[in-house]
């Protein structure tokens, strides 16, 4: 909790997983049981931090059940330290926080994670238990994104093979800041931006950019989609956008990114196409509503 109130200091977060209040302590006594013996202000702070919406990892989720972790010799999948992981190689910043003791006094943790494609990625993830730890790891911490046009803000500068319309964030303007829909979002543009890396001078995707595609733009629940051919006929003219560089050119803007939570869509041009940017048209709440 001293940690937390570190973390805090510094307009940063700290999260733990919904289930850590029904967690054993011990081999006999649960996380309930335990706290009764902290003094009772002690208590009702630790109680309002595990219980309360919004301090919850699993809520803010980016990680597949799909996917195979492993750390330390265990499968880790569905674990903090797989979605740190996760977050970390997808370049948001993502650091643990360990309880003192336990098996996890180590740092950085090496991660090994299997995606759908079976490609590894070893990725190490730094970890903390102690406050000097923490203080010196803030003190080097870029400050957490806070607005859309903190978002915006960001998204231009480090996705430089994309070409952002000067209006594409304005839709958000409106609604309310929602911190786990901006990650989100940088999410899907940073992976977009991968993607628009991935053309060979013959105009033709990369091996990478093959991955890509099968990984985030099909199976199950992939990050992007097209819109439906009635959506298409029903949105056409919502859907359709002017060329960021060029006004005169109409984009039929129908693939996007998803936002599950508030319900946010990010559209772009596509395919990506040899010595053509990738442009970004719309970021804000789904267009194509019934």
């Amino acid at each position: 909790m001293l940690i937390r109130q570190v973390i805090l200091s510094e307009s940063m977060s700290l999260f733990c997983n919904r289930n850590l209040a029904n967690a054993q302590v011990t081999s006999g006594i649960g996380m309930q049981r335990a706290v009764q013996s902290l003094p009772a202000a002690k208590r009702s702070a630790w109680l309002q931090w595990i219980t309360r919406h919004g301090s919850h990892w699993d809520e803010l989720r980016n990680h597949s059940s799909d996917d195979w972790f492993e750390a330390n010799g265990e499968q880790i999948t569905d674990s903090a330290i797989a979605e740190s992981a996760f977050r970390v190689t997808h370049g948001l910043a993502s650091e643990l926080v360990s309880f003192a003791p336990s098996p996890w006094l180590f740092s950085p943790i090496p991660v090994t994670w299997i995606g759908s494609d079976e490609q590894q990625q070893l990725i190490a993830v730094a970890n903390h238990w102690s406050i000097a730890s923490v203080l010196e790891s803030l003190a080097k911490s870029p400050l957490p994104i806070q607005s859309w046009g903190g978002l915006a803000e960001r998204m231009r500068t480090s996705c430089q093979r994309l070409v952002f319309a000067d209006d594409a964030f304005d839709p958000l303007v409106s609604h309310p800041f929602v911190y786990g829909a901006s990650e989100r979002i940088q999410l899907l543009l940073r992976k977009l931006n991968d993607l628009a890396g991935c053309i060979d001078k013959d105009g033709q995707r990369t091996a990478d950019g093959d991955r890509i595609n099968e990984a985030y733009f099909k199976g199950n629940r992939p990050w992007f989609t097209d819109s439906s051919d009635t959506e298409k006929n029903t949105f056409r003219q919502e859907l359709t956008f002017r060329c960021p560089e060029n006004l005169s050119e109409s984009l039929f803007c129908t693939w996007h990114g998803k936002v599950n939570s508030p319900k946010l869509r990010v559209h772009f041009s596509w395919p990506p196409q040899l010595n053509r940017p990738v442009y970004v048209v719309y970021v804000g709440p789904k267009i194509t509503k019934r």
